[in-house]
């Protein structure tokens, strides 16, 4: 039987370009921001949690 299941959309390919992420520290921000990375992305991790933010940029390599 086929999976009725849509598969999510493949992101770009965004090697050389830079990706701002606001409100990057934790959750949708903080996950937008790893899959820009791993589309080839530098990415700017904002927030106003400045121990968080600094938290996720550093465990998204030196990309970010």
């Amino acid at each position: 039987m086929r999976s009725t299941t849509p598969k999510a959309p493949s992101v770009a390919d965004l090697t050389g370009k830079t990706v701002l992420v606001t409100g990057g520290a934790r959750g949708l921000g903080a996950e937008a921001a790893r899959r820009a990375v791993a589309a080839g992305a530098n990415v700017v991790v904002t927030d106003v949690l400045d121990e968080d933010g600094a938290a996720t940029a550093a465990s998204l390599g030196e990309r970010a």
